[in-house]
């Protein structure tokens, strides 16, 4: 619940800043839709040969997710919007906990996401690569 509290806490954090930036939040996707999105279309291609596979595999570019180290990174959270030129982009986000390991942390950042640490207190900070460089050094 702490999580879910922090990942709205992440989204309300971003929206400002959109907004402020003269962008318009239009959509937001949370992490079981991007999952269930994935999971349908990779339970759609599970009947296509290896060689169809392997062109089909990178649908998940199809729903604008990166795959790292093997695994397709989906975000906690998408925030889709409308900038001030009227372009139409996203913004992915991960609120990273104290149970993250540093190859997950890599591997979010290596996604592109938009890296937030939620404290002691379930408050979220925007955290960048100064996360991953104390991650890292451990």
């Amino acid at each position: 619940m702490r999580h879910d509290a922090a990942i709205y806490d992440v989204y309300q954090k971003e929206a400002r800043k959109t907004a402020e930036s003269g962008g318009t939040p239009t959509r937001v996707v949370l992490d079981f839709e991007l999952k269930k999105n994935v999971n349908r279309q990779l339970a759609k291609i599970q009947n296509f040969s290896p060689a169809e596979r392997s062109g089909n595999g990178r649908k998940s570019h199809a729903h604008g997710l990166k795959i790292v180290n093997g695994k397709i990174q989906i975000p906690d959270v998408r925030i889709e919007y409308e900038s001030q030129e009227q372009e139409q982009c996203k913004v992915d986000l991960e609120c990273v906990t104290g149970h993250y390991k540093a190859r997950q942390i890599g591997a979010k950042a290596a996604a592109g996401f938009k890296l937030y640490n939620q404290d002691y207190r379930g408050r979220s900070a925007e955290r960048g690569e100064d996360l991953i460089g104390e991650v890292m050094s451990l």
